[in-house]
């Protein structure tokens, strides 16, 4: 059985320890949420397609995203980078984002170009648009079906 002084002793000492592992307990926990936070992001978007430069530097991903948040909520990125493998374009160049009509074509007109289309109704639908990323040229045309006069 014990007795109040030992309890009090044990008390302290849990004190003591907990003070002295609480900062690297908080360390850890910040650690794990941040390496957590990494990878949730790409469960909001699904990559479409991906074409790569003709001397294979560079590929264009084609991603939709499901997010509420980012460039283009709920619409279209087309991001460039010299991965083989984007799971999040937030974490890459995006050339564009915005809201098509379907996704947005694109191609490689040469190692320093790229052309996007992008069919819409809308007259705002890019969100995004670089003109130059990594030393290429990206071009973009919008075809409007708009019956505006």
């Amino acid at each position: 059985m014990q007795t109040i002084e030992t309890r009090k002793t044990y008390g302290v000492l849990y004190v003591e320890v907990l003070q002295k592992k609480l900062p690297w307990l908080l360390i850890f926990l910040w650690l794990g949420v941040k390496i957590i936070g990494y990878f949730i992001p790409q469960l909001h978007y699904t990559q479409k397609s991906q074409e790569s430069s003709p001397n294979g530097q560079y590929t264009v991903f084609a991603f939709s995203s499901a997010s509420e948040t980012g460039h283009a909520p709920y619409g279209y990125y087309l991001v460039i980078s010299k991965r083989d493998k984007v799971y999040n374009p937030e974490n890459e160049m995006v050339i564009f984002a915005g809201y098509c009509k379907k996704s947005p074509e694109y191609y490689w007109v040469s190692n320093a170009k790229v052309e996007v289309v992008c069919e819409s109704t809308e007259t705002d639908s890019i969100r995004t648009l670089a003109r130059k990323a990594f030393g290429i040229t990206i071009n973009t045309k919008i075809i409007s079906d708009n019956k505006l006069p």
